[in-house]
């Protein structure tokens, strides 16, 4: 075979072989690009499942402040008019997630509807225009507790079922971001160091005229490798920040597992408040049973002393009568003389009456001791009263004390929540890293597509001498 028809056939197949690479490489690149695209998709929804689940825990804190603080409680009470609620029905309507996110989906409107119910029901039961008084604020705290919170933390963990699952396919985008990097940069590899070689030989085969030609293509096959490498760089970068991504909805994840716990904490100081309550309703029935004792004691007392009352009367009466008999002795004596027999009438009257009197002096004295005891008996009862009423002053002290520790439980869920800000902060700064990214990656194509026809004018340049 002449020289000229191994230089015509070497051309042909080195163009061939840079045609297969740059199509191969546009290809790749538009795979790549389409994985990534797909990989902002789940990160995205992965963002606003964790915003709207925010969404629910001031839903939540919300009602909280409106037992703690009797404010008025503005909740979204529609299942399908919340942010999430919209989501879930025209994610079941569409079907356009993956079968596992899907599945959670289902899982996750059941129970979400079951939470926007108990709020409506808290607010029926025992709100008046929107603000739970006083009075029902021990029955709204145990329905709360028993009811919505539990619907909280169900809610809050379907929808961290969907984000793990988010997660999931985004390890698997990124692999497959990985896989195709890699792919690339093999085959420029492989095909940069086959026309390195092809240049060689048909270099050694043919004249010294074709020693400038065979430069020249090693210099563009060193462009191209070169540009491979940049692409590769730049596409481990972007794995690398993917994976930060990743790393951030993990922190929010373990924040939200934060917020989690102090809702915990909230339901069971809720629980305990409860039960305090009830203990000081027991303490105060207690008291009113004593105090109605006393009263019956006291009433006693007054009967006594309206007795006493009576024989005094008598006493005074007999008394007075004695005076009178003793006095017509006296008389009967004066007039008689010798004669005795009228005094000795009036004596023995004044005896008799002085028998009653002593009579009644002594039922004085029994009514009078009979009275003495029962103000001690009354006595005791107001103090057991007292002491009644101590156990609920304390029990009460202890009512407020745990709606102080649901206060400092509220402010910790605020501080959760800006922790998840904040995360989901970084996760936007890492996007629109990524985006720019993109763009790079863009640019070291046009660059490599520049190269190719820098070589392909190579060819026809020392073709044509």
């Amino acid at each position: 075979m002449k020289i000229d028809k191994k230089i015509v056939l070497g051309f042909v197949a080195i163009t061939v072989m840079i045609i297969a690479v740059t199509a191969t490489s546009f290809v790749s690149f538009n795979n790549f690009v389409k994985l990534f695209n797909q990989t902002q998709e789940k990160i995205q929804l992965a963002k606003f499942t964790t915003e709207k689940e925010i969404d629910h825990l001031l839903w939540a804190d919300n009602i909280s402040k409106g037992l703690i603080e009797e404010k008025a409680i503005n909740i979204t009470l529609d299942p399908t008019a919340c942010g999430i609620g919209k989501w879930i029905y025209q994610s079941l309507q569409d079907k356009n997630f993956s079968p596992e996110v899907m599945k959670h989906i289902h899982e996750l409107e059941p129970v979400h509807k079951l939470l926007h119910e108990s709020g409506k029901d808290l607010l029926d039961q025992f709100s008046q225009s929107n603000i739970i008084p006083t009075t029902n604020r021990t029955g709204a705290i145990n329905y709360y507790a028993e009811h919505t919170a539990k619907h909280l933390v169900k809610v809050r963990e379907s929808v961290g079922d969907i984000k793990e699952a988010l997660n999931h396919e985004v390890v698997g985008l990124n692999t497959s971001v990985s896989n195709t990097t890699k792919f690339v940069f093999t085959l420029l590899i492989a095909v940069s160091i086959v026309a390195i070689l092809a240049s060689i030989f048909f270099g050694l085969t043919s004249a010294r005229g074709l020693f400038k030609f065979a430069k020249n293509l090693l210099q563009s096959s060193s462009k191209v490798v070169q540009t491979s490498q940049d692409i590769a760089s730049r596409n481990q970068e972007l794995a690398s920040r993917t994976e930060e991504q990743a790393s951030s909805l993990e922190e929010t994840a373990s924040t939200l597992e934060e917020v989690t716990a102090t809702v915990k904490q909230t339901t069971d100081n809720t629980s305990k408040a409860s039960k305090l309550a009830k203990d000081v309703l027991d303490n105060a029935k207690e008291g009113s049973n004593t105090s109605k004792d006393v009263q019956t004691a006291m009433n006693e007392i007054t009967t006594s002393s309206q007795k006493i009352a009576q024989i005094v009367d008598m006493v005074d009466e007999i008394a007075f009568q004695t005076n009178i008999l003793a006095i017509n002795a006296a008389i009967e004596a004066a007039k008689a003389g010798d004669l005795g027999k009228g005094f000795a009438v009036v004596a023995i009257e004044v005896r008799d009456l002085a028998q009653r009197s002593s009579d009644a002096a002594k039922d004085i004295k029994n009514l009078i001791d009979t009275s003495i005891g029962k103000v001690e008996n009354g006595s005791m009862l107001v103090k057991s009263n007292g002491e009644k009423l101590e156990e609920i002053t304390e029990g009460i002290q202890k009512v407020n004390d745990i709606m102080l520790e649901i206060s400092a439980a509220t402010n910790q869920q605020y501080s959760a929540i800006q922790q998840i800000n904040t995360a989901v902060t970084q996760i936007d700064t890492v996007t629109q890293d990524n985006s720019r990214m993109v763009e790079e990656v863009a640019h070291f194509s046009e660059n490599m597509n520049g190269v190719a026809q820098e070589m392909d004018k190579a060819i026809k340049d020392n073709l044509s001498v």
